[in-house]
């Protein structure tokens, strides 16, 4: 079943109030969840932070904290610019790796 942005936004928000405000999650889980593959969540995520509807930062093998863009405590003064994470581990990535260090799978451009 193919899910559009909307409705990805949808499902993330019910996780994220259900959470109390900040999503902790592997990116290859909460796409099961969801019942999508985690390369597209990945991008979709991506689109949505850019967008400013989400608020993302990695948490290493624990996943990725997501919020909503609008929440307390979205921004913080040490951000800068978009986080970058294995779409299937949820691993820290940095730039101009090719290959994430945790799964060993391919990263997206």
């Amino acid at each position: 079943m193919a899910m559009d942005r909307q409705a990805v936004l949808d499902a993330l928000h019910t996780r994220i109030a259900a959470a109390k405000g900040a999503l902790v999650v592997p990116v290859r889980d909460l796409a099961q969840d969801i019942g999508i593959p985690p390369q597209r969540l990945y991008y979709l995520i991506q689109a949505l932070e850019q967008s400013g509807a989400l608020w993302t930062r990695s948490h290493g093998p624990k996943g990725l904290e997501i919020r909503r863009g609008d929440s307390p405590g979205a921004t913080e003064p040490e951000r800068h610019g978009r986080s970058r994470f294995c779409p299937w581990c949820g691993h820290p990535a940095e730039p101009g790796w090719k290959f994430c260090m945790s799964c060993g799978k391919r990263l997206p451009v």
